[in-house]
């Protein structure tokens, strides 16, 4: 798809489809707020020329739907995998709302849930962003001393403010050159 064309320039939007705040928030697909982001559009560096990178993101609770339809085992069997993909379908269906036909021109589908946050970051509960929740499992990896800690450790959101950012990853080194010595 050409976004530009259709007149998109690379800011994010934030697709609200309920005007009720309960809404927004409540993991509920067919209602909550839907951030649409298309970074491609402002680094062509990120898709393969004539392509486009579209993000899609928005809050679930960690225990949605009894924690994923995951298994007792905590393992993610094939109810999680129709879940996730089902509320992808809608989550798409509902950005076509702004970007026309978008579920016809994807290519590349990446979904993540909270457990994919939570396992690949280690955040609580899946946090997307750094917060105070998220702070546990940085304190359990710092004995690890890999990359692991060193991603975990320094800032992980843009969203975060510069100097934050910039005071952790300041700390983390100081860990890892504390560790080698």
């Amino acid at each position: 798809m050409d976004l530009k064309a259709m007149g998109f320039d690379g800011t994010s939007i934030v697709y609200n489809r309920s005007d009720n705040i309960d809404d927004l928030w409540s993991g509920d697909p067919e209602k909550c707020s839907l951030w649409i982001m298309m970074h491609s559009l402002r680094d062509p560096s990120q898709a393969p020329e004539g392509m486009a990178t579209v993000q899609l993101m928005t809050q679930f609770p960690y225990n949605y739907r009894g924690y994923w339809k995951r298994e007792m085992d905590g393992t993610r069997g094939k109810e999680y995998t129709e879940l996730k993909e089902a509320l992808a379908d809608k989550l798409i269906g509902s950005a076509e709302e702004i970007i026309p036909q978008l579920s016809k021109h994807i290519v590349c589908k990446d979904i993540a849930t909270p457990l994919t946050f939570e396992r690949y970051t280690l955040n609580s509960e899946g946090h997307a962003m750094v917060g105070s929740r998220a702070q546990g499992p940085s304190c359990a990896v710092r004995k690890r001393r890999s990359r692991t800690f060193t991603r975990q450790a320094t800032g992980r959101s843009l969203a975060e403010p510069y100097l934050p950012v910039a005071l952790s990853g300041k700390n983390a080194a100081q860990l890892v050159l504390k560790d080698m010595t």
